[in-house]
């Protein structure tokens, strides 16, 4: 909000005592935002739901791939991100914890995609794959920080009335 004050310098969040300031959970409260909230821990919900089971269902050639990449202890890691993943995809659907668990993903995502998506190391065709891989993933983790800073919203199980 822009406060007109009597040097007339607008000043930039400022309220005035006919607006009160609102909680960080009354800013929540419109239906476009709320539903932007839940459908966006949805959707990056589903992608680590999914990476997941892709994980469980192709278990031995993950485990190669991770080995050709130079991860030692690759099926001890790959146990960790199956179960990063699906925690952190449980947590976004319901709202529990889902600042933590964002955060925790985006933290989970930087090694990943520097190792796995190291277009700077590979030929011209597989380039631009990896290109776009590396920039999905760094576009996740902007999602992620956004989740993490705004919260759950006030649509979580948490606050479910049953």
């Amino acid at each position: 909000m822009f406060d007109l004050r009597e040097n007339n310098a607008p000043t930039v969040g400022a309220h005035s005592a006919a607006e009160p300031r609102s909680s960080a959970e009354g800013a929540y409260n419109t239906r476009g935002t709320m539903l932007g909230l839940l459908f966006g821990r949805f959707f990056l919900g589903g992608i680590f739901l999914i990476a997941a089971l892709v994980k469980i269902c192709n278990y031995e050639s993950t485990t190669d791939h991770m080995l050709i990449q130079g991860v030692l202890y690759a099926q001890f890691y790959l146990n960790i991100s199956i179960v990063l993943e699906m925690v952190g995809a449980f947590c976004l659907f319901t709202g529990l914890y889902s600042s933590a668990a964002a955060l925790v993903l985006f933290f989970y995502l930087i090694p990943v995609t520097v190792l796995f998506h190291d277009f700077w190391d590979v030929q011209q065709f597989e380039q631009q794959f990896q290109i776009m891989s590396f920039l999905k993933n760094t576009a996740i983790m902007g999602g992620l920080l956004l989740a993490a800073c705004a919260g759950p919203g006030a649509w979580t199980i948490k606050k479910a009335r049953w």
